[in-house]
């Protein structure tokens, strides 16, 4: 018997070659560098979303607050003799928040220091002026002719984005110094967080995200405010 040798076929290998490889690497950056924006812009209206319905509960705290006293809203700070009352410390102690509850009345883009939880430079900034008490009534501010006169509460900016810049990181703050009179703070301003634009709950309670010119526009303002009133983005 004559035995014939086949030989077996060598499978041919295919390898990428270093071209090949980079041409790839580059095609994954050019689609990363264009879907990464629109993720990151997503979040971020996703978190100013998250924002205006907490700014939404926080006027609404503030109306209930006012329910409850006569129509008069809560003061943003008063000094006891023995103790220094804020706003927030006020919902806890009508029992219209707890402790806990409190991280409802901050925004979530701006992140919270570790041991600073419960910070009043953490919350929501109310608007400060002359005359820190005031009602709140169906058709005008009462009790505030000097900063607000004959002013509709949907013209009054109440609660809003807000920042103390002086702190690295930024903090939230409790108060927003009003411009133009002479309690104006340019430490305490309004935060164009969201794109450049700030949540602001009105007097009325209906809650908008704009950008500068327009909160300029859809409020009333004892003096314009300058630039230093507000703040550009994140730190």
């Amino acid at each position: 018997m004559i035995l014939t040798h086949v030989p077996l076929q060598r499978v041919k290998q295919y390898c990428f070659t270093l071209i090949e490889l980079l041409v790839v690497i580059a095609i994954i950056a050019i689609l990363a560098a264009i879907m990464l924006p629109a993720l990151q812009s997503a979040r971020q209206r996703g978190r100013a979303s998250s924002c205006v319905n907490n700014l939404a509960q926080t006027a609404k705290n503030h109306f209930m607050y006012a329910n409850q006293s006569d129509d008069w809203i809560v003061p943003y700070y008063v000094a006891y003799p023995d103790n220094a009352t804020k706003w927030m410390d006020a919902f806890v102690d009508l029992k219209l928040a707890t402790n806990s509850s409190l991280i409802n009345f901050r925004c979530p883009s701006l992140a919270v220091s570790a041991g600073k939880e419960a910070s009043t430079d953490q919350f929501y900034g109310m608007m400060r002026n002359k005359n820190k008490y005031y009602k709140i009534g169906r058709f005008k501010f009462e009790n505030m002719a000097a900063d607000y006169p004959e002013v509709t509460p949907s013209k009054f900016p109440f609660v809003m984005d807000s920042v103390l810049n002086s702190k690295t990181p930024f903090l939230q703050t409790y108060f927003v110094a009003w411009a133009g009179t002479s309690n104006f703070d340019p430490t305490r301003r309004i935060h164009l967080r969201h794109l450049n634009k700030a949540a602001v709950a009105a007097g009325d309670g209906h809650v908008v995200t704009l950008s500068r010119n327009d909160i300029l526009s859809e409020f009333y303002w004892y003096n314009v405010p300058g630039d230093n009133f507000f703040q550009l983005g994140e730190k």
